[in-house]
């Protein structure tokens, strides 16, 4: 149980990625009394726990969306959620801070910001909507500590923006092989680790290569492979059991002027990572793929070459 709320008039639905996760089917049901059991997945960002579901429906009123960057501690809110069941209940509150998710012990997440709010929620209120005083959404709430009073969290709009599309990348019904498979078996926390000053024989001797996702602009992420193919160095393989390496595509960060910083990272077998190069969000999705492309091509050249040092410099000692 939990909630959504429309943002676009064709059935694109958002919520909380924890409301649908390891579902085999999903039922939507309106005030109006409809029922949609036919549930798409259009695209989700399982970082921040946002999902983007789809049905078949026109003409739907979609919320207002607002500037989440604009918002400061002390501002006046709204929550609107399923709270216990209890269809629509409204609270009031404060946002009481903007933080940092590793701020939190609790919500064991980071690479974020995350409202703190004041607005009482409870079980069923994930993916509902946190509106600002002109009623625009500005976050959707996720979660709370239950030894706290009053201090639960929600997500940034600003977060769910890049995901909304018109496509349906899935069927429900295999949305969790799809998002197994799309992030190479991996979670943020793996790309944490810290890289080796130079990449191992690992990454620098691969063959076979598998790409995946776990956040970001798809359109960069969808202009990688050719990118990579252009450069000629592995055979890219769609079964990453065929993968010596995997290069795992996400959104890092922020930059200072709100945009998205980018990362491309080469990470082994065992979630080990070798090597990473990062970009801010460019123009066009293939320029910044090939951005990407080009400085991890040129973190490895220089590291083929920092290699065939070391070892002339240790045939001349011995």
């Amino acid at each position: 149980m939990g909630t959504g709320f429309v943002v676009q008039p064709n059935g694109v639905i958002a919520t909380n990625w924890h409301v649908v996760e390891g579902a085999k089917s999903v039922r939507i049901s309106f005030d109006s009394g409809d029922i949609f059991d036919d549930v798409g997945l259009v695209d989700s960002d399982q970082r921040r726990d946002i999902a983007v579901l789809k049905i078949k429906a026109v003409g739907l009123r979609p919320v207002d969306v607002g500037d989440s960057d604009a918002i400061k501690p002390g501002e006046r809110i709204l929550t609107i959620g399923h709270s216990a069941g209890l269809t629509n209940t409204i609270t009031e509150g404060l946002v009481s801070g903007v933080r940092r998710a590793e701020e939190v012990s609790e919500l064991q997440a980071s690479g974020y910001q995350v409202f703190q709010i004041s607005s009482p929620i409870w079980h069923g209120a994930s993916g509902g909507v946190v509106l600002n005083q002109r009623g625009e959404v500005i976050a959707i709430p996720y979660a709370g500590l239950t030894q706290g009073q009053n201090i639960n969290f929600a997500i940034p709009v600003k977060y769910l923006i890049p995901l909304i599309s018109e496509n349906v990348k899935t069927s429900f019904a295999t949305a969790e092989n799809k998002q197994r498979s799309s992030v190479s078996s991996m979670n943020s926390s793996i790309l944490s680790s810290i890289e080796p000053a130079i990449p191992p024989a690992e990454l620098l001797d691969a063959k076979n290569v598998f790409v995946g996702y776990i956040s970001g602009h798809r359109p960069v992420f969808e202009n990688l492979p050719k990118k990579l193919r252009e450069w000629k160095k592995w055979n890219l393989v769609s079964d990453e059991k065929e993968a010596d390496i995997f290069l795992v595509f996400y959104e890092s960060g922020t930059t200072g002027l709100g945009g998205s910083q980018l990362t491309l990272a080469a990470v082994s077998k065992t979630g080990r990572k070798l090597l990473s190069v990062n970009c801010e969000r460019r123009l066009g999705s293939g320029h910044t793929a090939g951005v990407l492309v080009n400085r991890l091509k040129k973190r490895l050249n220089e590291a083929n070459l920092q290699k065939r040092l070391e070892e002339a410099k240790k045939k001349a000692l011995d």
